[in-house]
Order: C-alpha cells, then sequence, then structure tokens
C-alpha cells in the first residue's frame, strides 16, 4: 500500500551536474528504474552511506541502492527525507536543502561493487526482485519532462510531467480522507430474497466491474472496438469529470493502486436489502519463487472468501481455492448453521459436479477467529 503524503509541489531549485550520469537506455539503469516503479509518490528516508570519488554520494532508500548528488552539507551516515517524483527521464527525487529549499535530483543505479561493503546480500538481491516484480505502478507512465541531459554538461531546471503532478495531488487529496480498500455498493444485487444463482452472479460481476476500478482497462477494449462507449459511460470516472481533483475521485485512484500492489479486489454490500455479504477474490502468489526441479513454475492459483449473517443461522464464511483444476471449499458456521450446511453437503457437491467445476475437497468447520482471515 503507497503510504500518504501531503507533500505539495513547490518551486524547486536546479539540480547540481550529474557525475558521468548512466545513459538511459543502459540495461543497469532500466532495472534500476523499474525496481523503484513502486515508490512513486512516496516520502522515503535515504540512509547515506558514502561519498565515492566523483562527489556523489552512494544513497540507501528504500532498501535499493542510489547513486545520487546532494545537497551540500549531506553527509556519510545521516538520514535525509526524500520523495520520489518521477521515473522519467530517471528517478528524480525531491529533497530538502539545509535552508528549507526544496531541490531535485535524478538517481541513477550505483556503480559495479560499491554496493556490496556497504549493504547485505539480501539487501542487493531486493533490487532485482523488484525490478522483475514491478508492475502495475510500473504501468502509470510519467510523460517525458525533457531530453537527458548530455554526460557532463550542466543539468537544466528540473520540472514535474503532467502525470507526476496530478499524482502527487492525487495523494495531497486522498490524505486525511476515510482510506478504504473495498468496493462499498449503493444498491442491492436483487430486488427480493430467492433471486436465481446465476442472476447474483451477473449483478455482482457488473457492480464491479462499473465500480471504476478498471477503468483504464476498458479504455484499452472501448479504444480497439470491444466494449462500447455507452458502457464505458456507467463508470464513475464518465459520471464526474475531472474526478482525479477530488476527494472521492482521489481515493478511487488510490483503491486503484491498491488493488493492483495487493492483487486483490473486496466488494461490501447487501446480496438483496436487508441481507449484507462482504466479498474478495486475491491471486494466490504462496508458492512464487520456490523451486520446481526444472518445471516451469506453475500458474497463481486464486483464493475467494464471502462471509453472510443470516436470522437465524448466524454468520457464515466461505472461502474457495482454485489452483489449476483443484478446487477446495471451506465453509465455516457455528452450531446453529453447521448441522444444516453437513445435511445438504452431498447437494453441494452434486450441484458443483453438474455445473462442471467438482469439488477437489469441502470442510465444514467453525468460524475463524478474528484476525485469522
Amino acid at each position: 500500500m503507497l503510504p500518504r503524503t501531503d507533500t505539495s509541489i513547490t518551486p524547486v531549485g536546479r539540480t547540481d551536474a550529474a557525475a558521468r550520469l548512466s545513459p538511459v537506455a543502459d540495461p543497469r539503469q532500466e532495472a534500476f528504474t523499474r525496481s523503484m516503479a513502486a515508490m512513486v509518490g512516496r516520502q522515503l528516508q535515504g540512509e547515506i552511506l558514502t561519498r565515492l570519488n566523483d562527489g556523489s554520494y552512494l544513497v540507501k532508500v528504500g532498501g535499493t541502492a542510489a547513486r545520487m548528488q546532494l545537497p551540500p552539507g549531506a553527509e556519510a551516515g545521516k538520514s535525509l527525507p526524500m520523495t520520489l517524483v518521477t521515473l522519467t527521464p530517471r528517478p528524480t527525487f525531491q529533497v530538502e536543502g539545509q535552508a528549507g529549499q526544496l531541490t531535485q535530483f535524478e538517481a541513477e543505479a550505483p556503480p559495479a561493487g560499491a554496493v556490496a561493503p556497504y549493504l547485505d546480500g539480501a539487501d542487493e538481491g531486493a533490487a532485482t526482485t523488484r525490478a522483475q516484480n514491478a508492475t502495475a505502478l510500473g504501468q502509470v507512465r510519467a510523460l517525458p519532462d525533457a531530453a537527458p541531459a548530455l554526460p557532463g554538461a550542466a543539468a537544466a531546471p528540473v520540472t514535474l510531467s503532467e502525470t507526476a503532478r496530478v499524482l502527487s495531488n492525487v495523494l495531497g487529496l486522498a490524505q486525511g480522507q476515510p482510506q478504504g480498500d473495498t468496493i462499498v455498493a449503493k444498491t442491492a444485487l436483487a430486488a427480493h430474497p430467492g433471486a436465481p444463482p446465476e442472476q447474483l452472479a451477473a449483478a455482482l460481476k457488473d457492480a464491479v466491474g462499473k465500480s471504476g476500478l478498471f477503468y483504464e482497462s476498458h479504455v484499452a477494449e472501448w479504444s480497439t472496438g470491444h466494449r462500447s462507449l455507452a458502457e464505458l459511460g456507467q463508470e464513475p470516472q464518465m459520471q464526474r469529470p475531472g474526478h482525479a481533483t477530488d476527494p472521492a475521485g482521489a481515493q478511487l485512484i488510490n483503491m486503484q493502486l491498491q488493488t493492483q500492489e495487493q492483487a486483490r479486489v473486496a466488494w461490501q454490500g447487501q446480496v438483496w436489502p436487508g441481507q449484507e455479504m462482504r466479498w474478495e477474490i486475491q491471486r494466490d502468489e504462496s508458492d512464487r519463487g520456490q523451486q520446481h526441479g526444472g518445471d516451469a513454475a506453475p500458474e497463481p492459483g486464486w483464493q475467494s472468501a464471502l462471509k453472510l449473517r443470516f436470522p437465524l443461522l448466524g454468520e457464515i464464511g466461505a472461502r474457495l481455492s482454485l489452483r489449476g483444476d483443484q478446487l477446495h471449499l471451506q465453509l465455516d458456521a457455528g452450531e446453529q448453521a453447521s448441522p444444516v450446511l453437513r445435511a445438504h453437503a452431498a447437494r453441494l457437491e452434486a450441484s458443483m459436479q453438474a455445473a462442471g467445476t467438482p469439488l477437489s475437497s469441502l470442510t465444514i468447520g467453525a468460524p475463524r477467529p478474528a484476525g485469522h482471515e
């Protein structure tokens, strides 16, 4: 989750001339930039490790080693608050100098071998891992600010791209607002109890799809003719132009970023009037990175969970785990509901079989304690 920051955009000073900056297209620099994608907009503490022979500094920031120029007075061993404001043309940090002036400095991959004396192997490997795993936040591409500075040339004044300014404004607007990572429905999925399951499933899919959470991907589908403009017009971003400049729109963008980062979608609302439900689905990457012999790592599975509370049966929870063609179902219920669920377990298994999704296992147990979801 991105920590919120109330950092405002203020005029910045000129950057110092960078010492022999790596070309933007250099493979090491590209990997370094990707490793920092998840930090855009974050307020970080930079730990100054050492001053290099060319006058630049080696800084540990967000678990990654970076090489950058720093304001006068910087000393090894000290910490320096900084904010990553853009990734293009190079990762650029905003730093407050001794006189309170905000200055921006470009960062680059440290020289080969420079990191080893200061970071352990785990920290050195963290940058590579982040570079391989950077996903959604790296897809928020900032517009180019200016042509890259030539090595040895005096740096031009650094300005923020339009995208970086919008993201900074969004983070500022979200500050102090109620933070949530769940789609909260305003209307019930069905008008009355007893609606067919397929109707409820279609209504839930529709509610999540039109929540605005996947707006950008839907725009891409519209651009290729796979989605109509009328469908796109039902999403919040189309109904509320300039949504990024109001708190509700900022919260939605924040939720989009969290969804991408956590690979998780959550929905809360009424199945029918008076019947509350909470549902979530999350990609299961529990065995990601584990060795699988000569075989390729399996595709990540999915986990889904929902909770319902009935007047007579109490709270019932269901957790589904799907990996490949293996589907496991765990039902959690109290003393009132457990006998009823067990009595109808065979019917449930037969229905799943008939639907073409047979259960690999079915377990009925007591509700999990709070904090053990």
